[in-house]
């Protein structure tokens, strides 16, 4: 190219002028510099809209291309050799390189490698040259580019391929979040578009990698796997940029830590959250940080796992918490939380409070201490009932239908309880019911479990009653009522009394009810009848009068024991006495010496006559045969729906649960106990069917009187004359009393001089053979009784003697029997001298032992006859137990032959 920089246009003479006077000045002055490319057309050359002499621009786009101080290899870029161009290149032709940039794709300019330069000249365009990413640039001359609409000249801004931010396909992510424009790629690339020349980096080319660097929020700092060098990032590469991100916010789980799947550079991240930190429970890969599978997947408890947008709301979307719709409070450094419902999340404290899933149920209750993110799992006492392990609510009850009615206390003793009114929130009362979205919804649901409170059992929640429930007897009951009394509840009027005993009859949905008013009702015959009614029939006793205040039930009952409580289902005072145990309850009235109870400052306790000092548990009562072990396994004192006295039930219990003291199996027979003017044994035992009597409702076993048999015994007197309600302990009432000691000074045996009138009792009754399961022998305590100590024949009862004769002959003949019927049978006795001894014939066993009496129960004779004469004599006993046998053989000088006594 031929160029002047600084000289104008002048005539040819005036050219010749200067001309000569340039020859003669240089042969007279001294040698000058060579002269420099800026010289002519500055360095880096000036761009001018036109060929402008003045200043030496012309059109061009060097000084965007070349630095603010450019030197000659700058130029050697496009003009191959211009590093060593002297004057002599100016030749009036535009020299490039064949291969601009030295690019890996042979970059060309459009006009060729040369072209002759005009005042008038079309400017070309390069293409494929590498550091306009291979692009066709625009033409030579051009306007400047602008930033950042000009970064779309050689790449788009941004690029179309890989995950660069686009509107659809693998880049749609990246798009949603930093947008599809040029202010997109400071995200991962240095931010050119803050430089004094912005496009300027496009001239280093070839001397760099491609520059990734995630420095611009949300990130700080990361790093990238695949290969950035030059020139494999050039199109022509065709380049795999398959690397990976590492160690980025917007690709993590959120807590500093890598996301659970690593994002690839080209490829596809699943389209719901759990690319990066997992997502709800339905997610392949489910959230796990802090306490989110708590909320979202623990149907297990929460029966309806918690949405995301439950404490997301402003990031996803309710209804569908997979879709991110508030993508500005998503991937911006901080954990956004907007509560669905309302409440508040302190993200210093990281507490949330306020919210209607960590609430007492009622927003003007006392609150639960805010719940923290990193705190321990919390069961329902940690929202409502915090003193309660239930998780019952436990504020205070402001009173029937008012906003803070409260009647949980009364009605809930375990977690099982909640499901009886919240059935459709719960059915165990330890986790909410599967698929249930009643527990976190605002709002109070009450659905009653038919099977507990009764399939006709509604609820009002404008009046906050409940009606036509079983639990409350089928009446209406405002909830926050204070004033609801046992009556109110298992009150029947006069219709008669329903009872329950099933499985869980503590808890079943049943309920007990009693009559009240008539014939065998609490009034009549229970505890209830008045003093106004007179004595109790029968007994003679005063009454209960269980009268005159309202909560009469709990002279027996506590109300401070909750309903449905297994080991205490009858709600009673004085459970577990230290002598007593669950009679307790009965024995604070009726135990000898007892000071009776007050309720509502009025005191009721039994009359001396209704002391009793054991219960009917003795050494034969059996876990299946545990009948009489409660006061209430023979006594009603609600009523006993019958004419029966002493409160006797109807239908005793022949065994009880010795867990809850409930009856478990009832008489099959049903019990009439009446009592005549004159009561006599008679009316407590059957010697006839049907067998209905107390004394034989139970016993299978018994020597007398049983559930199939009777046998008289003693029926012209009270069985309670032998068999006493108070025993030697508390729990051995009706043993046999007194009849047993020795010797027996009771008034039913007392007998005159003479005869014995009670020969039948080794003969037929207690002392017989084979009764040594009822009675055992001997006693374990006391003297063993025998016919000698307590039967005597010539001294009256109270002062027997102890010779012979008080059995057996007179005083006068040492003993020597000589009457007819045991046990003074004479036989041949009367055909014996006198001098010869009882001992002669009768052992050691049998006579001057202190018992040898058929109390011994071995064999029922008068004594072992034994040989102390000659050999050879014998005795053979007739086996009737009454003194007669056979004797032979040779005694005192005589001989016996079949000799009969």
């Amino acid at each position: 190219m031929r160029a002047a920089y600084g000289m104008g246009y002048v005539q040819r003479p005036v050219l010749t002028i200067f001309f000569v006077l340039g020859v003669l000045l240089v042969a007279s002055a001294p040698v000058e510099a060579a002269s420099t490319c800026s010289d002519c057309h500055g360095m880096p050359p000036i761009d001018a809209l036109y060929r402008n002499i003045t200043t030496g621009g012309f059109r061009g786009s060097h000084r965007t291309h070349q630095p603010a101080v450019a030197l000659p290899s700058n130029c050697e870029i496009c003009h191959t050799g211009s590093r060593t161009y002297t004057e002599d290149h100016m030749n009036g032709v535009i020299e490039l390189s064949s291969n601009i940039y030295n690019s890996p794709a042979t970059a060309t300019y459009s006009k060729g490698v040369f072209f002759n330069q005009t005042s008038v000249p079309v400017m070309g365009t390069c293409s494929k040259v590498n550091c306009h990413f291979e692009a066709v640039t625009t033409p030579w001359a051009s306007a400047p580019l602008t930033s950042p609409a000009g970064c779309s000249t050689c790449h788009s801004a941004p690029p179309g391929d890989g995950n660069h931010p686009s509107l659809s396909g693998p880049g749609k992510k990246h798009g949603d979040y930093y947008g599809t424009g040029a202010g997109s790629c400071i995200k991962c690339h240095a931010d050119h578009t803050a430089e004094a020349k912005p496009f300027a980096h496009a001239t280093s080319v070839g001397k760099r990698g491609l520059i990734i660097v995630f420095g611009a929020p949300p990130n700080s700092g990361g790093s990238y796997s695949g290969n950035v060098t030059y020139p494999g990032y050039l199109p022509s590469r065709n380049p795999l940029r398959n690397g990976t991100c590492s160690s980025l916010y917007c690709h993590s789980d959120g807590i500093g830590g890598a996301p659970k799947t690593a994002a690839v550079w080209g490829s596809t991240l699943p389209a719901d959250c759990s690319g990066c930190h997992g997502g709800n429970a339905s997610a392949a890969t489910v959230i796990a940080s802090g306490l989110h599978p708590k909320h979202i997947n623990q149907t297990a408890f929460l029966g309806t796992n918690l949405e995301c947008a439950r404490c997301h709301s402003s990031t996803v979307s309710v209804g569908n918490d997979r879709l991110i719709t508030g993508i500005a409070s998503h991937v911006d450094g901080s954990k956004t939380v907007a509560f669905v419902g309302g409440g508040t999340y302190n993200a210093g404290t990281k507490t949330c409070s306020a919210t209607t899933c960590h609430s007492a149920g009622k927003a003007t209750a006392p609150q639960p201490v805010a719940p923290a993110w990193t705190g321990a799992a919390i069961g329902c006492n940690g929202c409502h009932g915090a003193s309660t392990t239930t998780g019952a609510p436990d504020y205070a009850n402001a009173g029937a239908a008012a906003v803070l009615a409260n009647s949980h206390p009364k009605h809930v003793t375990s977690a099982a309880d909640c499901a009886t009114c919240h059935n459709g929130t719960t059915s165990t009362g330890a986790a909410i019911a599967a698929g249930s979205v009643l527990h976190n919804n605002g709002a109070i649901d009450v659905t009653f479990n038919s099977a507990k409170a009764g399939s006709g059992a509604t609820w009002a929640a404008g009046t906050k009653s409940c009606s036509a429930t079983s639990c409350h007897g089928g009446n209406p009951v405002l909830w926050g009522t204070t004033a609801v009394y046992c009556q109110d509840c298992h009150g029947n009027a006069a219709s008669a009394s329903v009872s329950d005993f099933g499985a869980t009859f503590w808890n079943n949905g049943a309920i007990s009810k009693f009559k009240m008013t008539g014939t065998g009702s609490w009034a009549d015959n229970g505890h209830g009848r008045p003093t106004a009614s007179g004595n109790y029939p029968g007994s003679g006793n005063p009454p209960a009068n269980f009268t005159g205040v309202a909560s009469y039930c709990e002279w027996c009952h506590d109300s401070t024991i909750a309903h449905n409580v297994s080991t205490n289902p009858f709600r009673l005072r004085n459970l577990a006495d230290a002598s007593w145990g669950k009679n307790g309850a009965c024995m604070l009235c009726h135990a000898a010496g007892s000071a009776g109870v007050t309720v509502g400052g009025a005191s009721r306790n039994a009359s001396s006559a209704g002391k009793v000092g054991s219960s009917h548990f003795g050494a034969k009562h059996t876990s299946t045969l545990s009948g009489g072990r409660y006061c209430w396994d023979c006594h009603e004192p609600h009523g006993t729906g019958n004419a029966n006295r002493f409160m006797v039930r109807s239908l005793v219990a022949v065994a009880s649960d010795a867990a809850t003291g409930a009856p478990t199996t009832q008489s099959s027979q049903s019990v009439t106990f009446t009592l005549s003017a004159t009561p006599t044994g008679t009316d407590y035992a059957k010697s006839a069917a049907p067998f209905n009597g107390i004394c034989n409702a139970c016993h299978t076993t018994t020597n007398h009187y049983t559930q199939t048999s009777g046998d008289g015994h003693n029926a012209g007197i009270r069985c309670t004359s032998c068999h006493s309600h108070t025993g030697s302990s508390t729990i051995d009432a009706f043993k046999p009393s007194g009849g047993h000691s020795f010797p027996y000074t009771g008034a039913a045996h007392m007998s005159a001089a003479g005869a014995s009138p009670f020969s039948g009792c080794v003969t037929s009754g207690c002392h017989t053979n084979g009764k040594t399961t009822g009675y055992p022998y001997p006693p374990t305590a006391g003297t063993p009784p025998d016919c000698q100590g307590c039967h005597t024949k010539a001294a009256p009862k109270g002062s027997p003697t102890t010779g012979c004769y008080s059995c057996h002959g007179s005083s006068t003949n040492a003993g020597r029997p000589i009457g007819t019927t045991f046990p003074d049978v004479g036989g041949l006795h009367t055909d014996h001298h006198g001098s010869i001894a009882c001992t002669s014939c009768h052992g050691t066993a049998g006579h001057g032992q202190s018992t040898h009496g058929p109390s011994n129960r071995t064999l029922h004779n008068d004594a072992n006859v034994i040989i102390q004469m000659p050999s050879g004599f014998t005795y053979t006993r007739s086996g009737k137990g009454d003194g007669h046998g056979t004797c032979n053989g040779s005694c005192g000088g005589e001989n016996h032959s079949n000799y009969s006594w």
